[in-house]
């Protein structure tokens, strides 16, 4: 990693100063670390890398939440009388 400096900083994972995660499934942890291979608790599954630290409750705990605006789920429109359907033949 590059800091503003142009110098190389060595991370040293984990360090609960950089660790993020996010809870996928019970007993499932997303890591959320750019760097998360330098991390002995990082395990890659997929296009995913997992959290197996043993306390990974605490660091998403402190991982912030980044609210996202949901887009509105119905229209604010006038609700519309359903058109009557014709019988006729």
């Amino acid at each position: 990693m590059i800091a503003p400096n142009n110098k190389a900083v060595l991370l040293e994972l984990p360090d609960p100063a950089i660790c993020r995660a996010r809870l996928v499934l019970k007993g499932v942890v997303d890591c959320l670390v750019q760097e998360s291979f330098l991390c002995p608790y990082a395990l890659s599954y997929g296009n995913n890398i997992l959290c197996t630290h043993p306390l990974a409750e605490m660091v998403i705990a402190n991982t912030p939440v980044k609210r996202v605006a949901a887009p509105p789920t119905r229209p604010d429109s006038v609700p519309q009388k359903p058109a009557k359907l014709s019988m006729a033949a």
